[in-house]
């Protein structure tokens, strides 16, 4: 992930361990812009980790990930600070470009 600028990884079951060094390697990664982790659970992913990786990248698809209310809150929280994200999708029907977060 630290060398990528795209990665897919929609559908791929990922475990939370997987899920977590994927997260930890963003914040340290200066390289990857977008991530589409559709359909991979998310909900044991700890709610910091997320606020503080996610809102590195450019575009990020987050559809059917099962995320609590309280981890999109911290992640657009977060990502209200920065301005960085152009295109964020959580659900069916949440989606978020840079023009309505600023």
């Amino acid at each position: 992930v630290s060398r990528l600028k795209r990665a897919n990884l929609s559908n791929t079951f990922l475990t939370n361990d997987q899920l977590v060094t994927i997260f930890e390697e963003i914040i340290r990664s200066n390289t990857l812009l977008e991530l589409n982790l559709q359909s991979n659970k998310l909900t044991d992913v700890p709610t910091e980790l997320l606020s503080k990786s996610i809102p590195k990248l450019k575009k990020v698809y987050l559809k059917n990930t099962g995320l609590a209310n309280e981890q999109m809150e911290a992640i657009m929280e977060e990502a209200n600070k920065y301005s960085i994200i152009i295109d964020l999708k959580f659900r069916n029907h949440i989606s978020l470009s840079n023009s309505s977060m600023s």
